[in-house]
C-alpha cells in the first residue's frame, strides 16, 4: 500500500520495517523488513526452513507449478532471482556499460544476466583471485580493488563511467575496524 510498493520497488517498501535503529545508524533511510537478517531489518527470522510465513506474500512470491521438484525450484530461490533483479533495477539493457562490486555467486550471476541483456561491456570489482579468475574466464574485464584504485580505474575504462552500477558485495562486508565496530 506504501508509494515503493505502488512502483514495484518492494525492497523499499516503507511499512515492513519497523526499525528506528536502521534509520539513525545507517543512512537515514531504511529498506524493507528483510528475512533472515538482524533487528535493522525488521528482526524477521530467516527463511531457510521446511515452513516459513512470508509477510505479505501475496504480492511479492512465485507459485512454484507442483510439477516442478523441490531440488530444481530451489534454484529460483536466492542467487538467480537476486542476481536477475539487480540487473532489472538496474536497467542494464542493450548496448548498456555496466559494473559490478563484489564477484560472489551472486555478482557473478549478475554479469552473465548483465550480458544476456545485451551490455556492451560487463566489468567486476573484487579483490579475490579465484572471484577475478573465474570473471575473466567468463570473458569479463575485472578490476583487483587491492592492486588498483576502483574508481579511477574504473574511469580510465569507460571515461564517462558506467551506465549501471550494481553493488553485489553484501550488507555483511565490512572493510575497516570502524564498519566492523558500527556493525557489532
Amino acid at each position: 500500500t506504501c508509494d515503493m510498493c505502488k512502483e514495484e520497488k518492494f525492497s523499499e517498501c516503507e511499512i515492513t520495517n519497523p526499525s528506528v535503529e536502521m534509520e539513525k545508524m545507517l543512512m537515514g533511510q531504511k529498506t524493507a523488513g528483510l528475512l533472515g537478517f538482524s533487528h535493522y531489518s525488521g528482526g524477521y527470522p530467516g527463511c531457510h526452513a521446511e515452513y516459513v510465513r512470508i509477510p505479505f506474500a501475496d504480492v511479492n512470491l512465485l507459485k512454484i507449478p507442483l510439477e516442478l521438484s523441490d531440488e530444481k525450484a530451489i534454484f529460483l530461490s536466492d542467487v538467480l532471482p537476486t542476481a536477475w533483479q539487480a540487473t532489472e533495477m538496474a536497467e542494464v539493457s542493450e548496448g548498456k556499460t555496466v559494473a559490478v562490486w563484489g564477484l560472489g555467486p551472486i555478482g557473478l550471476m549478475t554479469m552473465e544476466f548483465a550480458k544476456h541483456r545485451g551490455a556492451s561491456r560487463v566489468i567486476g570489482i573484487d579483490c579475490v583471485p579465484y572471484r577475478l579468475e573465474v570473471a575473466k574466464n567468463r570473458g569479463f574485464e575485472v578490476i583487483n580493488f587491492k592492486e588498483e584504485e576502483p574508481v579511477g580505474t574504473l574511469l580510465k575504462m569507460i571515461p564517462h563511467g558506467p551506465d549501471c552500477v550494481i553493488d553485489c558485495v553484501g550488507f555483511r562486508y565490512a572493510k575497516s575496524w570502524r564498519h566492523t565496530l558500527e556493525k557489532a
